[in-house]
């Protein structure tokens, strides 16, 4: 589970099983400002209950609440994988943009992927007639690195794809370094650490793969500091 961010004027929390009336209300506002509405089927309690329960089991999602009147806002999907953050969908009510306030959710945001999560890279996603999310990471100094699809770049309906490096964000000015209590999913098992590392590397020696089919065993055999026979012969046990 993804822990609270806050500022002085929202907090971002994960979705729970109390949430299933915020959930109406905010697909609802949504397909309210959406120019193609994606939430038709969502009409009542129990349709925003299923959803709610699905979000909650995918537990990736933070839900936005404004701290002076404890009202859900918006929410911002949260995707981590191996290799980068992903965020596929950030939304907020229009009441509430115009205001800062998208400026000060993504900082949040991005902090805890850089500083949190530790990735390097954050991905981001918003279609050319979504103005604002668009004007938000582009102001903001994301890149854009793709169009879906690649030849209407310019159409309303195309999808922009956007990045941004932890080495661009740290020249953001009042950037500073933080600490989060989160571990990665697939690290909560694991017995090896930054403090407990299965071994320091403190340099590779090459080693040239024994044939065009063993790249991979080579690139392990040099982390490992082991030879290659001995790659294929510990895969071969498993």
């Amino acid at each position: 589970m993804y822990p609270i961010l806050e500022n002085e004027k929202t907090m971002l929390r994960p979705f729970d099983e109390n949430d299933t009336e915020n959930v109406l209300d905010l697909v609802r506002a949504f397909d309210q400002q959406a120019d193609n509405p994606i939430f038709t089927k969502i009409q009542t309690l129990e349709d925003a209950g299923k959803l709610n329960q699905e979000i909650i089991k995918n537990d990736n999602e933070w839900i936005i609440i404004d701290k002076e009147s404890n009202y859900a806002i918006g929410w911002v999907i949260f995707v981590i994988t191996k290799r980068n953050v992903y965020l596929p969908k950030f939304f907020l009510r229009s009441e509430y943009q115009n205001k800062g306030l998208e400026r000060e959710i993504l900082e949040m945001v991005l902090h805890f992927a850089f500083y949190g999560v530790k990735t390097k890279l954050v991905l981001a996603n918003a279609k050319n007639n979504e103005k604002e999310l668009y004007r938000l990471f582009f102001n903001y100094g994301f890149e854009i690195y793709n169009y879906v699809p690649k030849s209407k770049p310019n159409d309303d309906d195309t999808l922009v794809q956007f990045r941004m490096t932890k080495e661009n964000h740290t020249t953001k000015p009042n950037v500073k370094a933080g600490t989060y209590d989160f571990e990665l999913p697939w690290r909560l098992n694991s017995p090896y650490n930054t403090d407990n590392p299965i071994r320091i590397i403190d340099n590779i020696t090459h080693i040239e793969q024994p044939t065009e089919y063993l790249c991979g065993q080579a690139v392990i055999a040099m982390l490992a500091n082991v030879s290659v026979e001995e790659v294929i012969e510990f895969n071969a046990k498993r």
